[in-house]
């Protein structure tokens, strides 16, 4: 298992590369309240849990896509 597998939370950076952005993208959507971040011990960190909840999210728009080909 990697290390990255093995984390329960991670930088905006990192979770940024996780998912095929960037960490400013990742900071732009803690601040629109897109995702939940933990704050108050230095930097933010994002849960990993936040990849699975924009993931099944963006599942269930795909599958109300009547016009999705």
């Amino acid at each position: 298992m990697s290390d990255m597998e093995m984390m329960d939370a991670m930088t905006a950076d990192q979770f940024g590369r996780r998912v095929g952005k960037n960490g400013a993208w990742t900071r732009r959507m803690v601040h629109s309240g897109k995702l939940k971040a933990i704050r108050g011990w230095g930097e933010m960190m994002i849960p990993t849990s936040e990849i699975d909840r924009i993931m099944e999210s963006a599942a269930k728009n795909l599958s109300n896509t009547s016009n999705f080909i």
